[in-house]
């Protein structure tokens, strides 16, 4: 189950494009199921976060601009911005691009391939072999 605090700020977007306009806290306590205090409490963690903008009144939420919300978000994680240049440089404390990594090494086998141990078969267990007779 997806925490409130995602549930509302799914319904707020889907709200703002649907109507282009701002829902109110009892409108989205109804959809959700709930109440206004906890609509409330999810608002303001969402927009102490700054993943919302909240205006007084009964309808003032609004969403930030993509844009300066990735860019908090990078900083946030220890990425470096050149804003001037619309860079983003990873954390410096990998010093590996996040991209072109390169592919783990191929593991090795801890057994000879094609030999079944338990019929001591070379074939890969085809049963094509002649087998002992007791």
């Amino acid at each position: 189950m997806a925490s409130l605090k995602l549930l509302v700020l799914k319904f707020v977007r889907q709200y703002i494009a649907d109507w282009h306009g701002s829902p109110s806290l009892g409108e989205i306590a109804h959809a959700l199921d709930t109440n206004r205090t906890r609509v409330r409490r999810a608002v303001r963690k969402l927009e102490s976060e700054g993943q919302l903008l909240r205006v007084p009144g009964p309808r003032g939420l609004s969403l930030p601009d993509e844009e300066p919300l990735a860019m908090r978000q990078l900083l946030a994680r220890g990425w470096t911005i050149d804003a001037d240049r619309r860079v983003a440089m990873p954390p410096a404390s990998t010093g590996k691009s996040v991209t072109n990594e390169p592919l783990p090494p191929v593991p090795e086998l801890d057994y000879p391939y094609g030999q079944d141990r338990d019929r001591g078969m070379t074939d890969g267990g085809a049963g094509g072999g002649a087998q002992e007779q007791a």
